[in-house]
């Protein structure tokens, strides 16, 4: 389960941004949910990371 302290806000460049990654304003979205797969410390956290339906991609 994902709390706010597994979560940290990195400075990506804008036009590296995509729709597969929780942004910023997401971030409440994923609050008490559980990965799926492993995710690695600084790496940007995607909805695919989740199981279906419980964090669907805005």
């Amino acid at each position: 389960m994902l709390t706010a302290v597994d979560l940290m806000e990195t400075g990506i460049p804008r036009q590296f941004l995509t729709t597969a990654w929780v942004l910023g304003p997401d971030r409440t979205a994923v609050l008490g949910k559980a990965v799926t797969v492993p995710v690695e410390k600084g790496a940007p956290l995607l909805w695919t990371s989740f199981a279906v339906p419980s964090c669907p991609a805005p």
